[in-house]
């Protein structure tokens, strides 16, 4: 099985998979499969805090550690290096520490994932990707005023 990652993917493989996850998160809410919807909800939640992760390490000039930190490493990272509100920080670890109650929980609780938690972490994740957008536009900006190449991020 081949799995694709997010550090060896182009711009148009990122765009494909965004899609496809946003396509099949809703035909799994349609055919009442939560538990894959959610799954694949907070993965996309995770892609665009890992984006934002990236993009803020590129503008500070700064290696990350590690390639692939934990959940709350780039949460507390995004959250020191970018305009993010202590509100949206415990947002979004409260949903952290949602999902690891339900999905370590799923087998004696089918019922327990619902609306509220999908709707939860999809705003958070849109969130997350206003934020990425933001830092690609000002990197774009950024780089164009030292006259150099509008490089993809």
């Amino acid at each position: 099985m081949l799995i694709m990652r997010r550090d060896d993917a182009t711009a148009i493989d990122k765009y494909v998979a965004f899609k496809r996850a946003i396509d099949t998160y809703r035909v799994y809410l349609a055919q009442g499969n939560r538990i894959g919807a959610y799954v694949v909800v907070f993965s996309i939640l995770e892609d665009r805090l890992s984006a934002c992760y990236f993009l803020l390490h590129q503008e500070k000039n700064l290696q990350p550690r590690c390639r692939h930190p934990e959940f709350m490493r780039r949460l507390g990272f995004v959250k020191a290096q970018s305009d993010m509100t202590n509100e949206e920080y415990s947002r979004c670890a409260v949903l952290a520490d949602e999902r690891n109650r339900l999905i370590h929980a799923a087998m004696w609780n089918l019922d327990a994932f619902d609306q509220a938690d999908f709707e939860g972490v999809i705003n958070a994740a849109r969130k997350l990707d206003n934020r990425a957008k933001r830092l690609r536009r000002a990197r774009k900006k950024r780089l164009k005023a030292q006259g150099g190449c509008c490089a993809p991020g």
